[in-house]
């Protein structure tokens, strides 16, 4: 059932430190129903292994230098997990804001971890609207240019 997927995953740290709304949602709308009743993920086992197999963040580095093909007139807003939580490393989080692209702004979200979005969700939507509303000001009377 999805109320046994639930404490599932609660017994594991992994998913424990998700916001609550987020694992529900996720139990929710990330299982579906088999054909002898019981639950399971919506993904295909092969996916989700890929998803775990890259223990080093090699294609996140790998992504960190593609960065400097990003044009500077183009705005830039990292929201990273607490210092030493991230998935890559201190130096590369520094290679990125400092040589990757020098013109991003950044944010450390305190106490989150790799999966920020799902652990502190509010805390990072609030940062990304603030980031949007001082990229792209509303003008008077005609909204955001957006």
């Amino acid at each position: 059932t999805r109320q046994e997927a639930k404490e599932s995953f609660l017994s594991k740290p992994f998913f424990r430190a998700w916001d609550s709304e987020v694992l529900d949602g996720y139990v929710q709308h990330g299982l579906h129903e088999t054909s002898d009743g019981q639950v399971a993920l919506k993904t295909k086992p092969h996916y989700e292994a890929l998803t775990f197999m890259d223990p080093l963040a090699s294609a996140a580095r790998r992504a960190c230098v593609r960065l400097q093909t990003v044009p500077p007139t183009l705005p830039a807003h990292f929201i990273f997990a607490d210092k030493g939580r991230s998935v890559l490393q201190e130096d590369w989080i520094d290679y990125l804001l400092t040589r990757a692209l020098p013109h991003a702004t950044s944010t450390r979200v305190e106490g989150a971890g790799h999966l920020v979005v799902h652990e502190k969700p509010r805390e990072t939507a609030h940062l990304i609207v603030d980031f949007l509303e001082k990229t792209y000001p509303q003008r008077a009377g005609r909204g955001a240019k957006l």
